[in-house]
C-alpha cells in the first residue's frame, strides 16, 4: 500500500468512526485506524 492510499484508507476509516451506531464496529475501526495512523507518522521522512 502507498502512503496516499493508507491516507485514503484512514479517511475512510475516520468517517465510519463518526457515522456508525454500532458499538462493535466502531471499536474494530478505532484499532484499525490507530494503526494506520501510526503507521503513516512513523513513514514519513
Amino acid at each position: 500500500m502507498t502512503r496516499k492510499q493508507r491516507i485514503r484508507s484512514c479517511g475512510n476509516l475516520k468517517q465510519i468512526l463518526d457515522t456508525t451506531g454500532s458499538a462493535k464496529l466502531r471499536e474494530g475501526c478505532r484499532v484499525q485506524y490507530r494503526n494506520a495512523m501510526s503507521r503513516i507518522q512513523r513513514k514519513k521522512p
